[in-house]
C-alpha cells in the first residue's frame, strides 16, 4: 500500500510559518508599548485649608450713663423735702444721701431793673460809676462759720465756711421776678429770711485760694457814653459745682431756730465755675478753682 504523507523535509514550511507569525505579532507589539506615551501621573489634589469661621463682632460696650445735673427746681425740692423731715422729727434726714457726689448748676439773677435796686440781695451787687462810664458787678459769698447750723457740727477741723443763698426759694423761676404793682401796706414788712443756701467747708490747713468772703469776685466793665440800656440791665451769677455733703449720709443739713420759724437748709457743695453774664445768657467774667 502506498504512504501518501510527506517526507519530512517537506514539513519544515509548516513549523517555520507559524513561528514567524508569532515572532512579527511580538515584534509590532512591542514596537506598539514603546511608541505609547508615558501615562502622566495625576496631579496631586491641592488640599485646601478650612476657611476660617467669622467670629460675631463682640458687643458694643454700654455707654457709661450720664448723670443728670441738679438744676435749681431739684435742689429746692430737696431741701424742701429735707426741712418737712427735721421739722417734723427734729433729727437730720439721710434720705438725700444719694445726692452726694452728683453736679449742679445755678443761676441767679441780679441787678433786676437797674444797678439802683440791686441792693434787694446784699450777696450780689451793681455799681456804676459815671466818671469812669463802667458797671462794676460784685459777688461776695457770705461768711457762714458763726452760723448755728455750722457750729452745731462740733468739728474742730473746719476753719471757715462760706456760701451762697438761693434767693426766692418759693419758686423755680431763674430770671428776674415781674414788677409788682400791689398798694404798699401801711406797715411794710421785712424781706423773707433766707432758708436754702450752697455752702464750702473749707478745714483747717487747707488752700484758701478758692475762698471769697474777703475776697469777692469782681468783674468791670465799660459801657459806651449814653448807652441807658446798660443802666437798667440784669445779670445773672452762675454757679457750678458738685455736692460734697455732710460726711457720707447727708447732702444738706437743716436748722430752725423755733417750731415756728422755717428750718434752714445747707448743701455743702464744692464749687468748680463762678460766672457773670448778661440777661441774653452771654458770658462777661468767669473763675474757675
Amino acid at each position: 500500500m502506498a504512504d501518501n504523507k510527506p517526507p519530512p523535509g517537506d514539513r519544515k514550511p509548516s513549523y517555520i510559518s507559524p513561528l514567524i507569525i508569532a515572532v512579527i505579532a511580538v515584534a509590532i507589539g512591542a514596537v506598539t508599548v514603546w511608541r505609547m506615551p508615558e501615562a502622566t501621573p495625576p496631579a496631586p489634589t491641592k488640599i485646601e485649608p478650612p476657611a476660617p469661621v467669622a467670629s460675631a463682632p463682640p458687643p458694643p460696650k454700654a455707654a457709661p450713663a450720664v448723670q443728670p445735673i441738679l438744676i435749681r427746681d431739684d435742689l429746692i425740692r430737696e431741701a424742701n423735702l429735707a426741712a418737712s423731715q427735721f421739722a417734723a422729727s427734729g433729727m437730720q434726714p439721710t434720705s438725700s444721701a444719694a445726692l452726694i457726689g452728683k453736679r449742679f448748676a445755678l443761676s441767679i439773677p441780679f441787678g433786676c431793673g437797674g444797678f439802683q435796686n440791686s441792693l434787694s440781695n446784699p450777696q450780689l451787687g451793681v455799681s456804676y460809676d459815671a466818671k469812669k462810664q463802667s458797671i462794676t458787678l460784685t459777688a461776695r459769698p457770705g461768711a457762714w462759720t458763726t452760723l448755728p447750723l455750722i457750729q452745731g457740727l462740733g468739728g474742730a477741723e473746719i476753719d471757715a465756711v462760706e456760701g451762697f443763698w438761693i434767693p426766692r426759694p418759693w419758686t423755680s423761676a431763674q430770671d428776674c421776678p415781674p414788677p409788682m404793682n400791689n398798694p404798699a401796706p401801711a406797715t411794710p414788712t421785712p424781706p423773707t429770711t433766707q432758708t436754702i443756701g450752697l455752702a464750702q467747708i473749707f478745714e483747717m490747713g487747707g488752700s484758701r485760694v478758692s475762698r471769697h468772703a474777703e475776697r469777692p469776685y469782681i468783674f468791670t466793665r465799660k459801657i459806651p457814653p449814653g448807652d441807658n440800656a446798660a443802666l437798667i440791665s440784669s445779670y445773672r451769677l452762675v454757679l457750678e459745682g458738685r455736692i460734697t455733703g455732710f460726711g457720707k449720709d447727708s447732702a444738706l443739713r437743716c436748722w430752725m431756730e423755733a417750731p415756728d420759724h422755717h428750718p434752714v437748709c445747707l448743701f455743702a457743695v464744692a464749687l468748680d465755675r463762678v460766672a457773670f453774664e448778661d440777661e441774653q445768657g452771654k458770658q462777661i467774667a468767669n473763675w474757675t478753682d
